[in-house]
């Protein structure tokens, strides 16, 4: 696998982290996070 592409396909599987990380956050208030 050229290191072009595989650059391309980790750099596509962090965005998709980072949107999915979005997404909970969104999701899931930070004060639910806090434990009581």
């Amino acid at each position: 696998m050229p290191v072009g592409v595989q650059r391309d396909s980790v750099a596509a599987r962090i965005e998709q982290l980072q949107t999915a990380a979005e997404m909970f956050e969104f999701l899931m208030p930070r004060e639910a996070l806090v434990p009581r």
